[in-house]
């Protein structure tokens, strides 16, 4: 017998109450579940080679369209995924979910999975998947979870978990539910991507710049007397020259971002293993996951000192309308800093920029930036060997436009906060929809009324 002594434990355990009979998901399966391979990862290099579904794989609902899978390096079909069967991390993400839905192409799962496969006669898949997104189930989880460096639940304990049973046929109207609730959030979210991507559109448009087609080729020519003080190939790719003539051509006027800034200066990371330089609140400091499409945002976000604020990185305190850009890794997102934000400061990966206001506006600035054909210029320039990044006279050398009027920056700063708008608006409401349909889901389980 497994004796829990954990006080967590204890403190969180509740039996689950539901108008339904309760079973466990050992009682449903239709096979013993089971751990995945401990097989090493390597390049998929075409179809035929089973993808390899690991925890970093898949997300709250399921894995991105488009994802680059990798292979496994030596295949055992013990582990091969078939449809409908459903995946738990017992470690990490501890408790993430996956149904495997798309059996287009061969698959297997890796050793920090556990495979579920269901006896369709008594439980839908879909529905554990549906109950495994209730606060029930992340209740469970965070009671049933091991404390230890890294939170663990075994195969007998996911074996344990207790579900709501109601007949399958009421199991098959509330998995419909949910997946047309998934549906619509799908949607509004391809509604809220479409009108960001337009922006790039609105923008060129605007300035009258019609950048060239995309040029993807890997082997060309460059002519000894058109190569630059740099050898390197991705700098001399010819896309780069058809992009300047087009810069060249345009009615707008274009110049290096230098010739507009005030000042630049970057920020630094304090000592880690000096606690007193952190603190829980007050001074924000921003690295580069807080700097996100064309905003700053406040997940994962840390604080500095006073003290550090005012004294080690004194020179990267920041100020309204600075525009942040980062200079590696993800080189090139840039926001501008608004009063809400302050006071903060920035880590070295990040660049504080004060532009003159009085030739370029900071929003327009930024929004050039992370348009397409501003992230392709800056990122041209990017240097260095293991960790590319930008430097300050790289940085000056960006190539942006200007137009004479601050009228039309102002235009295209108005209209592109209205389309960010708009597209929170989008998320917003996909993502109230789709928590209203797992609170509905839950309560036509656990609540009163039935389902």
């Amino acid at each position: 017998m497994n004796v829990r002594t954990d006080a967590k434990y204890h403190a969180l355990h509740e039996t689950l109450q539901s108008r339904f009979p309760l079973a466990t998901l050992g009682e449903l399966v239709s096979i013993k579940p089971s751990y995945g391979s401990s097989t090493r990862a390597v390049t998929r290099t075409n179809p035929s080679q089973p993808r390899y579904i690991r925890i970093t794989d898949y997300g709250d609902d399921g894995i991105e369209p488009g994802h680059a899978f990798v292979t496994a390096e030596s295949v055992d079909n013990r582990y091969e995924l078939m449809a409908d069967d459903l995946l738990f991390a017992r470690s990490g993400s501890v408790g993430k979910t996956y149904l495997h839905e798309d059996d287009s192409e061969p698959a297997i799962f890796a050793g920090y999975c556990i495979r579920f496969r269901f006896n369709e006669s008594r439980v839908l898949p879909r529905f554990v998947y549906w109950w495994t997104k209730t606060q029930a189930y992340e209740k469970w989880v965070a009671t049933i979870q091991r404390p230890s460096v890294q939170a663990n639940i075994n195969m007998g304990e996911f074996e344990s978990c207790q579900i709501p049973l109601p007949p399958v046929e009421i199991q098959d109207g509330l998995v419909a539910a949910m997946d047309a609730a998934r549906a619509q959030r799908k949607a509004q979210l391809a509604e809220a991507d479409a009108l960001l991507a337009g922006i790039d559109g609105f923008v060129l448009d605007t300035l009258g710049i019609h950048p060239p087609p995309a040029d993807t080729r890997r082997v060309f020519a460059v002519n000894l007397i058109e190569l630059a003080k740099r050898l390197d190939s991705e700098f001399n790719h010819p896309r780069y020259k058809s992009l300047a003539a087009v810069l060249d051509q345009t009615s707008t006027e274009t110049t290096e971002l230098g010739n507009i800034l005030v000042s630049i200066s970057s920020g630094a990371t304090p000592n880690r293993s000096d606690a007193s330089l952190y603190a829980e609140s007050g001074v924000k400091f921003l690295r580069i996951l807080n700097i996100e499409n064309g905003e700053i945002n406040y997940r994962d976000l840390k604080h500095i000192s006073d003290a550090v604020h005012e004294g080690q990185l004194s020179r990267s305190q920041l100020a309204a309308d600075d525009v942040l850009m980062t200079i590696t890794g993800r080189v090139g997102s840039a926001a501008v800093v608004q009063g809400e934000h302050l006071p903060a400061n920035i880590n070295q990966h990040i660049v504080r920029m004060r532009i003159d206001q009085n030739r370029c506006l900071s929003e327009f600035l930024s929004i050039w930036l992370n348009s397409k054909t501003g992230l392709e210029i800056s990122n041209r320039l990017v240097s260095g060997g293991t960790r590319a990044a930008l430097d300050y006279e790289a940085i000056r050398k960006i190539r942006i436009p200007l137009p004479a009027s601050l009228d039309i920056q102002e235009h295209i700063v108005n209209r592109t906060k209205e389309i960010r708008q708009q597209a929170r608006r989008l998320r917003a409401a996909a993502d109230a929809g789709w928590q209203a349909a797992k609170q509905r889901f839950e309560a036509a389980l656990l609540g009163d009324s039935p389902p």
